[in-house]
């Protein structure tokens, strides 16, 4: 193997293992934290940074999401909305659905109970009656 040919390889394996990690890393943790969430969702497969990414990216697609929190350890999202735009039920659930991943619970901060979820979209929690979609992300 020649000399440019080792750089080549060094070069591609330091970006694969450095470039590729996703942004929620312990030194991005600080800013990403959601203080007071308007909706908290309890995902089912969140295994690793990637599952988390692949989350996030979906979740931003939204449009109404100011802040978001992905804690891995609990396997919830913590969501803070932009002022005066809010999201349904339906409406995260389908994001976390699109992701990959099964949202088992929706809360919405709060929220009293009523018998009507979608109606004002802040109302009482549902549990999901489907399996999960994926267990983990292609990654781990």
């Amino acid at each position: 193997m020649t000399r440019s040919h080792v750089f080549a390889a060094l070069f591609a394996a330091l970006l694969v293992l450095g470039g590729l990690a996703p942004p929620t890393h312990a030194q991005d943790k600080a800013q990403k934290k959601v203080e007071s969430p308007d909706a908290t969702v309890y995902v089912d497969g969140l295994a690793c940074p990637f599952c988390a990414y692949g989350l996030e990216k979906k979740m931003k697609k939204l449009g109404g999401i100011q802040k978001m929190e992905v804690q891995l350890e609990k396997g919830r999202v913590l969501l803070a909305f932009k002022k005066d735009q809010a999201l349904t039920k339906k409406q995260i659930r389908k994001a976390v659905t699109d992701a990959g991943f099964t949202a088992r619970k929706v809360e919405f901060t709060g929220e009293e109970s009523s018998g009507n979820e979608e109606s004002s979209g802040r109302t009482q929690s549902v549990f999901s009656t489907t399996r999960p979609a994926q267990t983990s992300c292609s990654q781990c």
